[in-house]
């Protein structure tokens, strides 16, 4: 119906995908729609020929995302543009 379900963008910086902007509306989280976007975004690291993958994850998401083996790394810090803590994660490409 012409309706967005789902967001995510992915940049490649040298051999390191970064993926930032994912995003569910709250009415379709937990429907699968993010795990097929960040499963998506993953596959597309590897054809550009990415070793390793990065983003930062809002403190409520890091759960999710080491269901993909995402690591964290370093400690928590709030965006500079909302204030919502975040954390850096980082998956390393088989």
């Amino acid at each position: 119906d012409n309706e967005v379900v789902g967001t995510g963008r992915l940049h490649i910086e040298k051999n390191i995908g970064v993926i930032s902007q994912m995003a569910i509306p709250s009415h379709y989280q937990n429907k699968g729609i993010g795990s097929r976007i960040l499963k998506a975004l993953i596959k597309k690291s590897k054809v550009l020929g990415a070793t390793s993958i990065k983003l930062s994850a809002r403190e409520t998401a890091i759960t999710f995302y080491k269901k993909f083996d995402f690591k964290t790394i370093g400690e928590k810090y709030p965006s500079k543009k909302t204030g919502i803590i975040h954390r850096q994660m980082k998956l390393m490409i088989k």
